[in-house]
């Protein structure tokens, strides 16, 4: 069996304009994929080398694969299996404008997950309407980050974190065991007091 590569590329185009088709992406022609992947000079040419932002340039190639029969592999000594690749000219690059991009792309990550780590705390009501609630949760969260910088926990907050687990812990298994269709709890007033005084990890580690 062989097949054949023909310009397999990946490309990053910063400051870019989204794609807009006129139907839905399912129902496009392989012509009309061409197009919309490809830009084309005013002559109709494509050159698209010439203006995409290419990681990976535009690469062609070839590949075989070939099984032979079990018996013949053990009297030969050939592999049972083999593929043989044949690439053109790999190049592999990165813009300087894609660099940037993909560094606040990373951190914008980084910002949705931290927020998303303590997003069980967030209070429900507008900031103007109850600052109050606020400014308690970014007390909490403060707090819970300079608890994990520093590692270490009074044997206060040791006896505490004991006595929630175990509360914790049990109420959540009955609620469980008093119906066996739910998967989660998560409309159980206590349960949900719970959560917000606790971190993710924690909570996912308990139940």
């Amino acid at each position: 069996m062989s097949v054949e590569l023909e310009s397999l590329a990946v490309y990053f185009d910063s400051d870019s304009s989204s794609w807009i088709v006129d139907k839905p992406w399912e129902d496009l022609l392989p012509s009309e994929w061409s197009q919309v992947f490809e830009f084309q000079e005013q002559d109709g040419s494509r050159s698209a080398s010439k203006k995409h932002a290419y990681i990976l340039q535009p690469v062609s190639g070839k590949a075989k694969y070939t099984k032979i029969q079990l018996t013949e592999a053990k009297k030969t000594g050939q592999a049972l299996q083999n593929t043989a690749v044949d690439l053109d000219d790999v190049t592999l690059s990165l813009s300087k404008d894609g660099y940037r991009d993909m560094l606040k792309l990373a951190d914008n990550f980084s910002t949705f997950n931290q927020r998303l780590r303590y997003a069980h705390l967030r209070p429900s009501s507008p900031l103007k309407s109850d600052p109050r609630a606020w400014w308690k949760y970014a007390y909490k969260v403060v707090t819970q980050e300079m608890k994990k910088a520093s590692g270490r926990l009074s044997w206060e907050q040791l006896l505490r974190n004991a006595r929630l687990r175990k509360t914790y812990v049990s109420l959540y298994a009955s609620l469980l065991k008093s119906d066996m269709s739910r998967l989660v709890v998560d409309d159980h007033e206590e349960i949900k007091r719970l959560d917000r005084e606790l971190d993710m990890e924690v909570i996912l580690q308990w139940r």
